[in-house]
């Protein structure tokens, strides 16, 4: 199954004018346009052609990934433990959007409140302005450790309620979509005999 492939992990495009000086028009085709995409794309993550248990376990993996804060690296850790783990590696893909470049400063924040409860490190503090995994990494092993935690301590939860969620929704549509091809071959073996 061919990967979509982009250089960084950034979110669909936002249209490039708006009308007005504030920007509304341009807000609004971003969530219009990210909106679609992940419509799209979660018809084709229940439509893939794959075990249920391989496309959750590849949904579960991105989550996962998708906490950790090594943005732009997410998408290829996800497909590497993809691989390694035999999941579906599209769903490991699309699934590390939990985290992105919109979202990036609550989401940090998440993972640093979080980090810094249940770590012993003292001293720390979140600056929404440096957020790149180089200028965490120059914050020292601490910080870094404290952000690791936070995505850890939240990842896993959320990983295990993406696997039950996405195998009982591929399930549920494949179900739906056997259940619609029998009728259909019912309704049409009825006409053929009334012929």
């Amino acid at each position: 199954m061919a990967l979509m492939q982009e250089p960084h992990h950034d979110v669909p495009p936002v249209a490039s004018s708006a009308s007005n000086g504030n920007g509304a028009v341009r807000r609004h085709s971003y969530y219009s346009r990210s909106k679609r995409f992940f419509r799209h794309s979660w018809l084709k993550v229940l439509r893939l052609k794959t075990s249920a248990h391989s496309i959750a376990m590849g949904a579960a993996i991105g989550i996962f990934i998708g906490f950790l804060p090594i943005i732009p690296f997410q998408s290829v850790a996800a497909i590497t433990l993809a691989f390694i783990f035999r999941a579906n590696k599209f769903a490991a893909w699309l699934f590390t959007f939990i985290s992105n470049p919109a979202n990036m400063v609550p989401f940090y924040a998440m993972l640093f409140f979080v980090g810094k409860f249940i770590t012993p490190f003292e001293g720390l503090e979140f600056d929404p302005h440096n957020l790149a995994l180089k200028e965490l990494a120059e914050k020292g092993v601490e910080f870094l450790a404290v952000m690791f935690a936070g995505g850890v301590v939240l990842g896993i939860p959320a990983a295990v309620v993406t696997y039950l969620v996405v195998l009982n929704a591929v399930l549920g549509y494949r179900k739906r979509r056997a259940a619609r091809l029998m009728r259909r071959m019912h309704a049409e073996h009825e006409e053929d005999g009334l012929e």
